[in-house]
């Protein structure tokens, strides 16, 4: 599939590509970077992610740049000169970096010939909440009208799809979408009253990496040391580290001199690990999509792997739980529907299922 999606980018027509973790979604664009001359515009959401990708095409021979969000503006003057006279091939930044007048300006001086938006589903999960810089990427057409452009996401359901196509204006992209089965990662649901006791026999005899999710960042330490305290060399990595922590813990394990790391979801985007063969879920995940990226972690060198979720009676009242109080009282949400139609003056169903831009300010 990489192949026909590489095809329509090199007739320059737009792409939508959903594929499954570990498939080599990157190669979709980087491909067509470096046939030719021109850059691609690489937007990503994680620094991490980024520098991997940036360091990786640099071992292989190929000159890329990260535009990093602490760059002064004469480090990013002399960033866009490199990039101009230096033969380089890709440009990562993240959707905040590219708001920037200065970067947008010498963003047009650039022979772009490609722009690729990865871990597109951030669009909608983050966009019109905590990263709305994601919702503002509709400018990139804008600034290049003839430029092709390829979203790409691992999970995307039918709704973040729809989301992504809108918010990129990418209505017309041709969409290639990959089944999430994988032949050698296998599958299996855990019934237990015992979580540590049931991880410790499933990681014993485990000689590679593995990932342990728990739910949260007590769990993570408390999940590591014991453990370490049953011989089993375990890492905890968790929201509440300091960078310099989390990249001591992320080291460690790389390096294997931890061959388990116990983390919250805050272990994600960007870890790219090939010979991981078990990924242990020790709560039950809030959504389908961070759960099939989280076991796609394991066996991306396409040798058998395993995942497996363990579940009590109570985890799963737990989770219902956490989701049911997630969720808007109905009663406020019909009335901010009200005022909605009120604000848009539109009947009540009307434009069912579309995204209208509107000034919250000026709504409140």
């Amino acid at each position: 599939m990489q192949e026909e999606i590489i095809l329509e980018l090199l007739k320059g027509r737009d792409v939508l590509a959903v594929l499954p973790t570990g498939s080599g979604k990157s190669l979709c664009y980087q491909v067509p970077a470096v046939i030719g001359d021109g850059i691609c515009l690489v937007v990503s959401p994680l620094v991490a992610l980024m520098e991997d990708q940036v360091k990786g095409l640099e071992k292989r021979g190929i000159r890329a740049l990260h535009l990093g969000g602490g760059m002064s503006r004469n480090e990013t003057v002399t960033a866009f000169d490199n990039l101009l006279f230096g033969k380089y091939k890709l440009v990562y930044a993240s959707p905040e970096k590219l708001q920037s007048e200065l970067v947008q300006e010498k963003l047009r001086q650039l022979p772009l010939k490609l722009i690729a938006i990865d871990e597109a589903h951030c669009i909608s999960q983050w966009g019109h909440d905590f990263r709305p810089s994601y919702l503002k990427l509709g400018f990139l057409h804008e600034l290049f009208p003839e430029i092709p452009r390829i979203a790409l996401t691992a999970t995307a359901t039918e709704r973040v799809e729809k989301d992504i196509l809108v918010q990129l204006g990418l209505e017309k992209a041709i969409a290639f979408r990959s089944s999430l089965f994988r032949d050698n990662l296998s599958v299996g649901l855990v019934k237990t009253q015992n979580n540590l006791g049931r991880l410790v026999q499933i990681l014993r005899d485990k000689t590679e990496p593995a990932i342990v999710y728990v739910g949260t960042r007590k769990d993570s330490i408390v999940y590591a040391q014991y453990l370490r305290d049953r011989g089993i060399p375990a890492g905890s990595y968790h929201g509440g580290l300091d960078s310099r922590e989390r990249a001591l813990a992320l080291e460690d394990w790389l390096n294997e001199s931890k061959k388990v790391m116990v983390a919250t979801n805050a272990f994600g985007m960007g870890i790219d690990k090939a010979n991981v063969r078990c990924v242990v879920h020790c709560h039950v995940p809030l959504s389908i999509e961070s759960y099939i990226q989280e076991i796609g972690r394991a066996g991306r060198d396409e040798k058998p792997a395993y995942a497996y979720l363990l579940y009590h009676e109570q985890s799963l009242t737990e989770a219902q739980e956490i989701v049911s109080n997630s969720m808007a009282d109905p009663v406020f949400c019909k009335r901010v529907y009200k005022h909605l139609n009120d604000y848009f003056q539109i009947a009540q169903g009307e434009f069912r299922e579309s995204i209208l831009g509107f000034d919250l300010f000026d709504f409140c």
